[in-house]
């Protein structure tokens, strides 16, 4: 199974310090012509240097797909991210104990962004999840508005939560083949082919020819016997007999 994440990131320019229960952040009309500010609510103030991820558990983005915000608090270059993060079904399953449930791959995409209970907040919503990292923590690090590092972070706690579910399940029986890694062959280079098979080729038919040029040489008379019920052949003759 597959994890991805696509993310999209905005500078604060209000309330990024940690200090307010709303933020501000500016980022591209819709025609890119021009720039528009948006005011988003935070679930309550924290310090600085600290990353929120925040989610709302009743909505999603597709078949397990969730859309994540974190707020990365600073006291100079402090961001705000968007991202969306789907877990894909397993592939090449063919049996139903192979597969993830839909549900379980939602609950990994909102992984890390969940306390796992009602949390209290600013927000008057009972779906609101959110949890908060210190900067001293690879999860709270500041990334000053790098996409693809933020990207990675979710994607790979995605797989530690499909990860830890599958070390908590209980063991169960299969009767089956185990899924084992599969192997692909890629040929880069036909030519480096083509040189090593046509040699080969025409070693063979010269090989098989020279034999039987050889055995024509030879001429062979076959006289065998049966007993019993049988046949004697003298040069092409057939006789039959019995015993």
């Amino acid at each position: 199974m597959s994890i991805s994440t696509k993310c999209e990131s905005y500078p604060v320019i209000s309330g990024g310090d940690g200090s307010y229960t709303e933020i501000e952040y500016q980022r591209n009309t819709t025609d890119n012509k021009s720039q528009e500010n948006v005011r988003v609510r935070v679930p309550f103030a924290v310090e600085t240097e600290q990353t929120t991820f925040m989610t709302n558990t009743s909505t999603n983005c597709g078949p397990g797909c969730s859309t994540v915000k974190a707020c990365e608090t600073a006291a100079k270059d402090p961001w705000f991210y968007s991202c969306n993060t789907t877990v894909d079904p397993v592939t090449n399953d063919t049996i139903a104990e192979h597969e993830v449930p839909e549900l379980v791959r939602l609950l990994a995409a909102h992984a890390i962004a969940l306390q796992g209970f009602s949390v209290n907040s600013t927000l008057s919503n009972s779906d609101l999840q959110y949890q908060v990292y210190p900067s001293q923590s690879p999860l709270g690090t500041s990334l000053q508005g790098m996409v693809q590092a933020m990207e990675l972070t979710m994607s790979r706690f995605a797989a530690g939560a499909i990860a830890m579910v599958a070390n908590v399940n209980s063991d169960i029986v299969v009767d089956r083949l185990p899924p084992t890694k599969g192997s692909s062959l890629n040929v880069d280079h036909w030519d480096y082919v083509w040189f090593v098979l046509l040699p080969l080729s025409h070693f063979s038919f010269c090989l098989v020819w020279l034999l039987l040029s050889w055995l024509q040489r030879w001429p062979f008379l076959g006289r065998s016997y049966v007993h019993g019920k049988g046949a004697a052949c003298y040069g092409g003759w057939r006789e039959f007999w019995r015993d």
